[in-house]
Parts: C-alpha cells; structure tokens; sequence
C-alpha cells in the first residue's frame, strides 16, 4: 500500500512532516502486472520491482532492480504507452556487486543514476548516464553510506531532488524495522544527514520504505510504502 501526501515543502516539513491531504484515487491498470517483454542475455530474470520512470521524446523510459538466478542488476526497459513495455539492456555499473533501488535523476540535461549496492550491508552509489544505457566510470562515486542507530547497516531506496539549490536525498534505512531519512547538500557530492527518521506520524516512526518525491507545478508529492511492524 502506498500513500500519496501532499507536502508543503519548508525546511520544517524537511525535518519533520507536519501537514498532509490525500490524493485520490488511483485507479490500477487492467494491464496489471505490466506486460515486459524480451528477454537479456545470459540472464534469468525472475523478479523486477523498484522502478523509476521518466517520459522524455515521447517515449516512457524505465531503470529497475532484476533478480536473476543468483544475482541483482538494474534492468532498463522502454515504452511508448507507458503500459507495454520492452525490455533493452541490463546495467552493471557497479561490477560483483549486486545492484538495485534504481532512481534516475536529470538536472542541466545531465541524467544521474542513483543506486543501492550490497556488500554485507547496503550503500548508495551514484553515475552519470553518458546516455540512456551506458554510464561514465570517472563519475562513480558513493553517495552515502549507513553511519546513525536507526539505519542499521542498510541505505537504500534513494529518491532525490533539486529545489532553491539545494539537493534533497531521501532513501530508507534498517535496524528491526524500514525507516525513511533525508539528506541534503548544496553541490550533489558532500551530503549531511538528518539525524531522526523523517516520517512520525501519530507519536511514533512510520514502519516505512522506498520513498519518492515529486513536483508538479507548484506542488509536492511525496509517496512511500507502509510496511507492517
């Protein structure tokens, strides 16, 4: 189950969420679950989740976590509907590692691919996209990395945005339950976290996961997932 909230977005609201109206409703698509057609190469992909899309030159573009036989890696797939989708390549920007979580992120025509990759515990990577499937290596670098109590050993689900120069980074963390933090940073590369889950609602943190936020117009949407305790 996801929400959808609307956000006055002041650094208070940053800290602390205070106000919020839901938008409604949805309504799923017939379609469900969207057909992905194709197949990779030398791979066996079993489960796909965590999307983000973009609509650019009209046509939809996706970046996904794909769960193969042993392994995770970021599936791009393409669509001219939205519904129907193709499936084009499997990206592997960071090698022997498992990758996931995708978030494309485009600012100054520049495309930034945001990611979690696990290694006994998960961090958040970033890479400029040279173009829509291959990526300049000189731009790899860590975005964050789990450092406070309630993260545990897990930062992931990253979701980012530009307003008033400044970045805003939100991504999940765990320590016995999935919590949504932020972080934030005036060039893209030094990043200050947050110290307190970001999401307290009714007294208490928010059992949540995979954090989005978009803005359309004047207006801020920010969605997540309510994960049982």
């Amino acid at each position: 189950m996801k929400k959808l909230v609307f956000i006055l977005l002041t650094v208070f609201f940053l800290i602390l969420p205070i106000k919020s109206e839901a938008v409604e409703p949805f309504t799923k698509s017939a379609s469900n679950p969207l057909p992905m057609l194709g197949t990779y190469s030398d791979w066996n992909e079993q489960i796909s989740f965590q999307p983000s899309v973009i609509f650019e030159n009209g046509q939809y573009k996706m970046w996904y976590a794909s769960i193969g036989s042993s392994d995770i890696k970021i599936g791009y797939a393409t669509s001219s509907d939205g519904l129907n989708w193709q499936k084009q390549i499997l990206l592997n920007p960071n090698p022997n590692l498992p990758e996931h979580d995708p978030f494309v992120f485009k600012k100054d025509g520049i495309k930034t691919l945001f990611f979690a990759s696990s290694n006994n515990g998960t961090k958040i990577y970033k890479i400029n996209l040279v173009n829509d499937t291959e990526y300049d290596p000189s731009t790899f670098s860590e975005v964050i990395s789990p450092s406070l109590s309630w993260e545990g050993v897990d930062n992931t689900s990253p979701s980012v945005i530009f307003d008033n120069g400044i970045y805003y980074l939100f991504y999940s963390g765990h320590n016995s339950i999935w919590r949504v933090g932020m972080a934030t940073s005036t060039d893209g590369l030094t990043w200050t976290k947050c110290p307190f889950p970001i999401l307290n609602l009714n007294g208490r943190d928010e059992p949540s996961d995979g954090p989005e936020i978009l803005k359309k117009d004047f207006t801020y949407f920010f969605t997540w997932q309510i994960l049982p305790v």
